[in-house]
């Protein structure tokens, strides 16, 4: 496989460069320059300045984050990296979308046949294969996709979607502060949420301090509810026996739960134990049960709305 690989990467750079000669023989060089500089731009990477089509029309995804920053903006990639399938919130928008396999090893022939006029990474999984991915299209690296809008936007100015993408922002951000204003009126003292997690057959109490969820709480006028009851030492979660949920101190309780068959499994499992109907919480319907994906996964807008409409149908309904 390797060698054909290798054969078929000579063959793109062979033909790649026979076109270009047949185009310089046939274009004068000052028309081919400005048709060139037309078509084409040049932006800076962690790999170095990139040249790579001014309005890419197919784009191949090698992280499933950027995925969903592509679907956000409309702009569906023809073949794009997954984690076990498709996401369910984005899944009927990459209908037409081909699975490359795992961010960390991508089916390369695959993504070769498609024949991608940009393909879009991350620095930190990607940079071993860059000379790879660079000979079957334009590739970009990303510095980090954590960052929520800073990455969006990122990816926005390298399709052409700039105003797309702060129209999106600009929608959020209102939407967001109404509902935090909401919660504020009703809650004027913070409500107590617990955030947890079913991570394979470990039930997880998530640290309200840790630099993943501070924001989220400061934001939502959110206080702990695991205050004397768990301790996270410098860690951001800490595993929870189920006979401790009695014990915490809570108006709402979040549950992430991961799609795998484990950890749905042992949510199964949670939600028809006794001590799980006795909690407070869960008599009165106090819970949101949502989708470790998008909660932990997923940073693009669409991820971001689910998650507003979660905390919104379980605080204000």
């Amino acid at each position: 496989m390797k060698r054909i690989l290798s054969l078929a990467l000579c063959a793109i750079v062979a033909v790649t460069c026979f076109t270009g000669c047949a185009s310089s023989q046939q274009m004068p060089e000052t028309e081919k320059a400005s048709t060139a500089a037309a078509d084409t731009k040049v932006v800076e990477t962690v790999m170095g300045p990139v040249e790579i089509p001014n309005n890419p029309k197919r784009i191949a995804s090698a992280l499933i984050g950027i995925t969903g920053y592509l679907t956000a903006l409309d702009m569906i990639p023809v073949g794009t990296a997954t984690q076990s399938g498709f996401p369910d919130y984005i899944k009927s928008n990459l209908a037409g979308s081909v699975d490359l396999g795992e961010t960390d090893s991508l089916n390369l022939e695959a993504l070769m046949e498609l024949e991608p006029d940009l393909i879009i990474g991350i620095a930190s999984v990607h940079k071993e294969q860059y000379e790879l991915l660079s000979a079957i299209a334009p590739t970009v690296l990303l510095e980090s996709a954590t960052d929520d809008w800073a990455t969006f936007h990122t990816v926005a100015q390298l399709v052409g979607k700039q105003e797309t993408a702060s129209e999106l922002q600009k929608e959020y951000d209102e939407r967001s502060t109404k509902l935090q204003q909401e919660i504020k009126e009703k809650y004027p003292q913070g409500a107590k949420v617990a955030y947890m997690r079913v991570q394979g057959k470990e039930l997880q109490m998530l640290n309200p301090d840790s630099v993943y969820f501070k924001d989220l709480y400061h934001d939502m006028s959110w206080t702990s509810a695991s205050e004397g009851v768990v301790d996270f030492g410098d860690g951001w979660n800490a595993t929870i026996s189920m006979e401790a949920l009695p014990q915490l101190d809570m108006d709402y309780l979040i549950l992430a739960v991961r799609p795998d068959e484990t950890s749905q499994q042992a949510y199964t499992e949670l939600k028809k134990s006794a001590v799980w109907q006795s909690l407070d919480v869960v008599k009165k319907e106090n819970t949101a049960i949502v989708d470790a994906n998008i909660w932990f996964a997923s940073s693009d807008p669409i991820a971001l709305n689910i998650r507003l409409d979660n905390i919104e149908d379980m605080m204000l309904r």
